[in-house]
């Protein structure tokens, strides 16, 4: 019975597949993004002429007094 479940429902290349939906949910809504994260790894695979900041820009942000 497990067979015919595979047979039936392959994997499909998931893993792509959620890589995917990440960036397109992130080209979608760009607040979704989050640096320094596993949803950047992605973003910066698949988009890597990226319009978000990496590392660097962060690192030479102004600071805002807390």
């Amino acid at each position: 019975m497990l067979d015919a479940a595979h047979a039936a429902f392959p994997w499909l290349n998931l893993r792509e597949r959620i890589l995917e939906a990440v960036v397109h949910q992130i080209d979608e809504r760009p607040s979704k993004w989050t640096p320094l994260s596993f949803v950047d790894i992605a973003y910066r695979r698949f988009r890597p002429d990226n319009p978000l900041p990496g590392l660097d820009e962060l690192r030479a942000a102004p600071r805002v007094p807390g």
